[in-house]
Order: C-alpha cells, then structure tokens, then sequence
C-alpha cells in the first residue's frame, strides 16, 4: 500500500460486491472501515463490512489475514481486543465526503454504546478528553 501513496500509483476504488473486489481492494476497504471507525473489535469489522458490502456473512479467517497483514505493515494496531488505525493511515482519498462528521458520529455512537472503546481509543491516541 506505500505504492499507493505516490500519485503516480494511484487508482480510483470502484465500489462493487466485496466478492468481487481484488485482495489489494479488500485490504484496502477494511482499512478505509477501521479508519472512518477509528477503534473497532474483530466483531465490530466484520459487522461493518457486512453492512457496507450487503454480504450474508464476510469470510472470517480472511477478515483476519487482511488485518494481520495490516497490522504487519503498521497501518493499524492491535490494542486490547480493538484495532485502531495509526495517525495518517489512509487508504482512500475520499471526495466530497465530510470525514470529520463521519468521524464525530462514530465517536457520538461509541460514547453511546461503548463507552469502554472510546476510553480505549482515548488512551491510544493519548487524548485525555
């Protein structure tokens, strides 16, 4: 994925059946998912992609080799039983997308219903409010 930061490199992400997506692609959305979530558990991922993608049921022990080979490559960490993306991991450039709010909601909804991810996300990004 370091290739494609360099412009040169980079391609448009073409949103389809998540079947049909190439390795490369999914281990591009489930960056981009654990990036807009900022702090997700396994379960979480696999829910989110599930709803993203409209799948029955995403493949588990491929969830787990494409967050073990983010993990290996340090675009996110492991920090308890939730993955946070590092500072500055980026898949996707989105457009005409309000990531701040997409952001905040996620954040809004964790302090809602898991108020233990979000200290947990607190304390890996070292913010104290």
């Amino acid at each position: 994925m370091e290739r494609t930061k360099r412009r040169s490199n980079r391609r448009q992400f073409h949103f389809k059946a998540y079947r049909e997506l190439s390795f490369n692609d999914k281990l591009i959305a489930v960056l981009a998912t654990i990036t807009l979530l900022r702090i997700v558990d396994l379960r979480g991922l696999e829910k989110s992609i599930k709803t993203t993608f409209s799948l029955k049921r995403p493949n588990r022990s491929e969830l787990q080799h494409l967050v073990s080979l983010l993990i290996a490559a340090g675009y996110i960490s492991r920090s308890e039983q939730y993955l946070v993306a590092k500072v500055g991991a980026r898949a996707l450039d989105f457009e005409q997308t309000d990531l701040e709010r997409i952001m905040a909601s996620a954040t809004l909804y964790y302090s809602q219903h898991f108020p233990i991810a979000l200290e947990q996300l607190r304390r890996v990004s070292g913010d104290s409010g």
